[in-house]
């Protein structure tokens, strides 16, 4: 199964895909919010009740359970509301986009083929091991962002009741800015807009290690520039793959579609888990305690650390990748020029050309003629030299001329 065989178009569907993802978590992050803090809303608060319980040190008090139990169910709220958004944004991307199905005969030749064998065919491709890091080092920076956001904010920046906005900034500039990537990407080209986005990725990530504490506007400002320089990450990068795709079968005259976007699947499942596991250590180095009311100093700069240092170098890394990066816009389009040269005839010009071959039974060597062929066969052969209709002058001229 392919998008399509014109790159446009599979541009264009990627894109599509990139908008209702964002706007997915655009609107999960908005609900979520409001109905968290409609749930944790009290009258009195918990970390006060711990103290005066008992607590001597505020940072070793610990939240009172049924404020516990309260917000517990507004995450299962939201959980569900959340839950129903992302399966109308999938819903709306499966029956937005048409997929086709391959029956060329490299299609056919290729399910055959023993899965060591196709594994080693997309592995050593050389432009496809590039776009592979690219994609780890582009989802590594989105997941160390995203993990750590929500504990950048309370304790980094000590705005507890900035958290919400803060991601909601985020998204709704990410949604905003893909189609204007979009127009970006069809004016320089995917490399270069994808290049330029990721330097200016750096500078905005490495501010997030020395913004003042609880300056709100400042986080709003930085989010929202993070938000526009990480949305090409989104997309643009499945647009190259697909461009590497097209390099694979123009070498080798084969299509791994299907093979390609599961290894690019598959990185962005292992990036996830080090991203996951990259915050989880940080937060056990600065000496974070889940479910205090209050955490150490060290939570708080091991956490802007994170944020700042590791995402900028990841797009350091990217940068320098991208400049490796074999297909060039003059690239890409000589490759769609020679597949458009090298397109076999459809299916039905291929069936249509045998059923004349064999209606011929070899008395004919080109099969566009057999209907000559039926006439000369069926017909006598002086009557079609020399019928009433026929001009004799020529022949009369000749013969004096010999004479």
């Amino acid at each position: 199964m392919f998008l399509s065989p014109d790159s446009l178009e599979r541009d264009s569907a990627t894109a599509y895909r990139g908008i209702f993802s964002f706007v997915g978590i655009t609107a999960a992050v908005a609900i979520h919010g409001q109905i968290v803090g409609a749930y944790s809303q009290a009258q009195i608060d918990p970390c006060a009740i711990s103290n005066d319980t008992g607590a001597t040190n505020g940072t070793n008090g610990t939240m009172d359970n049924a404020f516990l139990a309260e917000v517990k169910t507004g995450y299962l709220v939201s959980a569900g509301v959340v839950s129903v958004i992302v399966v109308a944004c999938v819903i709306a991307v499966v029956f937005g986009t048409t997929e086709l199905r391959d029956i060329s005969k490299t299609s056919r030749q290729q399910r055959n083929q023993s899965l060591v064998k196709m594994l080693r065919a997309v592995w050593t491709f050389r432009p496809n091991v590039i776009m592979l890091m690219i994609f780890f080092c582009v989802q590594m920076i989105l997941f160390v962002l995203l993990g750590a956001a929500v504990l950048y904010v309370q304790y980094g920046m000590d705005l507890p009741d900035q958290i919400h906005n803060s991601m909601l900034a985020f998204a709704v500039s990410a949604v905003i800015s893909v189609p204007v990537v979009g127009k970006i990407v069809a004016r320089f080209g995917k490399r270069i807009t994808f290049m330029c986005c990721q330097l200016a990725l750096i500078p905005t990530s490495l501010a997030l290690q020395f913004l003042p504490s609880r300056s709100a506007v400042a986080v709003l400002i930085i989010c929202v520039l993070l938000g526009m320089s990480g949305s090409a990450g989104l997309f643009v990068p499945w647009t190259m793959l697909s461009d590497v795709i097209d390099d694979y079968s123009l070498r080798t005259g084969r299509r791994l579609d299907t093979w390609f976007f599961s290894m690019a699947l598959s990185v962005l499942s292992l990036t996830a888990t080090v991203g996951l596991g990259l915050t989880t250590i940080t937060l056990e180095i600065g000496g974070y305690k889940a479910g205090a009311c209050f955490q150490p100093e060290s939570v708080g700069t091991s956490l802007r650390m994170l944020v700042s240092i590791v995402p900028a170098a990841f797009a350091l890394i990217c940068v320098g990748l991208i400049w490796k990066y074999p297909i060039t816009e003059d690239r890409r389009r000589d490759i769609k020029e020679e597949l458009e040269n090298r397109k076999t005839p459809s299916e039905e010009d291929h069936t249509l050309n045998k059923e004349g071959w064999e209606g011929s039974n070899g008395d004919v060597l080109h099969p566009g003629y057999g209907d000559v062929a039926g006439i000369l066969k069926t017909s006598n052969e002086d009557e079609v030299l020399l019928s009433p209709e026929s001009d004799l002058s020529v022949l009369v001229e000749c013969k004096e001329t010999i004479l």
